[in-house]
C-alpha cells in the first residue's frame, strides 16, 4: 500500500459534510497539530475579565477612515479585527486583536503592529503567526472555530472532539475577525459596544479591482472557467443599496451577506443577554430595525462623558 499522502488522506465522509469542510481541514489540521502545545498552555479561558463596562469594536472596512481618528487616546477597551489592529493601533492606548485568519499572510500584520495587551487567535492559526507573536512575546490565546448544524450529527461530534483536544472554548460567530473583535469584548465584560468601520459591504463608487474580496473572486472565476466579470457578478448576486441612516451607497454579495448574516445573530444573542450595541461605523451595508445607529462623535459624548 502507497504511503503518501494523497492516497492516505480522507476525504470522503458519505454526506454534505464533506463538501463543506473536507478542503478546509486538509489546510487547518496541519496547522492546528503544529499550534497544539502552545494552545494547551493559552486557551482564551486565560484572558482575565476587566470592570470597565464600556467597549469599541474596530474593523478594517472602508468607514473606518471617516471616525477612526475620534478614538485617539480614548480611555476605553478597543478590541479591533487583525487588519484593523495593523492599521489603526497607534492611535489606542491599548487595544486586543483577534484574528479568524487562518493564512501566513497575518504574519507581516503582527510584525510591525504596535504592541496589543493580548492576540486571540483560531486554533488554526498559522505557524508564521504564532511565531511572530512568540518572537514579540505578545501574550496571545486561542479559541476552536465551533461548526454549527443544529441537524447535523457530524457537526456536533467534531466540535465535541475540537472541545477535547483542544481544552479551548468552543465559539460560534466569528467567521471573520470583525465578529471576534465584538466577542473579546463580550468576553471582557463590556456591556455597552460601538462598533467602527464594520462594513460587510464595498462602497459603490469603488472598482472592483480594489473590493476586499476581488482576490477571491478571481480565484473562483478561474476555478469555474469563467472569464466574464458581468457574468461573475450576476451569479455572486452582487447588487447596490443605500444605508437607510448612514445614507451611504454600497455592494453586497452572497459572500458578504453570509458574514452580516453569521454577525447580526450574534448581536441579536447579545442584545438578549442585556448588552447593548450601536453601530458606529458611519457606513456599509451593517443595519437591521433593532440596531441602533450613532455617529461615533455622540457614542463618545454619552458613554464617556469625562474621557
Amino acid at each position: 500500500m502507497s504511503n503518501s499522502k494523497e492516497n492516505t488522506r480522507i476525504t470522503d465522509f458519505g454526506t454534505k459534510f464533506k463538501n463543506r469542510l473536507a478542503g478546509s481541514f486538509q489546510d487547518w489540521i496541519p496547522q492546528l497539530k503544529g499550534n497544539i502545545q502552545d494552545i494547551w498552555l493559552n486557551p482564551a479561558t486565560h484572558l482575565i475579565p476587566e470592570d470597565n463596562p464600556v467597549g469599541v469594536a474596530v474593523a478594517a472596512g472602508p468607514s473606518a477612515e471617516r471616525n477612526i481618528h475620534l478614538l485617539k487616546d480614548r480611555d476605553l477597551i478597543v478590541a479591533c479585527a487583525d487588519r484593523a489592529a495593523a492599521t489603526y493601533g497607534h492611535l489606542f492606548r491599548s487595544f486586543y486583536v483577534g484574528t479568524s485568519d487562518p493564512s501566513p499572510l497575518i504574519a507581516k500584520l503582527y510584525k510591525k503592529m504596535p504592541t496589543p495587551i493580548a492576540v486571540l487567535l483560531s486554533v488554526y492559526s498559522h505557524q508564521q503567526a504564532v511565531k511572530v507573536l512568540k518572537d514579540r512575546k505578545i501574550p496571545h490565546y486561542y479559541y476552536t472555530p465551533a461548526f454549527k448544524d443544529d441537524n447535523d450529527e457530524e457537526f456536533k461530534l467534531i466540535n465535541k472532539l475540537l472541545l477535547t483536544l483542544t481544552e479551548t472554548p468552543l465559539m460560534y460567530g466569528v467567521s471573520d475577525s470583525g465578529s471576534l473583535a465584538f466577542r473579546i469584548l463580550v468576553g471582557l465584560g463590556c456591556r455597552v459596544i460601538g462598533l467602527v468601520g464594520l462594513d460587510y459591504s464595498e462602497p459603490y463608487e469603488r472598482p472592483i479591482e480594489k473590493w476586499s474580496l476581488y482576490p477571491a473572486y478571481r480565484a473562483w472565476m478561474e476555478a469555474h472557467n469563467i472569464e466574464d466579470i458581468e457574468r461573475m457578478k450576476q451569479m455572486m448576486n452582487v447588487r447596490r443599496y443605500t444605508h437607510p441612516i448612514y445614507g451611504n451607497d454600497y455592494v453586497t454579495d452572497v459572500s458578504w451577506d453570509s458574514y452580516r448574516g453569521k454577525f447580526l445573530t450574534l448581536l441579536e444573542i447579545a442584545k438578549k443577554q442585556g448588552i447593548k450595541t450601536i453601530n458606529c461605523s458611519e457606513g456599509g451595508s451593517l443595519y437591521t430595525e433593532w440596531l441602533p445607529c450613532q455617529k461615533l462623535e455622540v457614542f463618545l459624548k454619552e458613554q464617556l462623558p469625562s474621557s
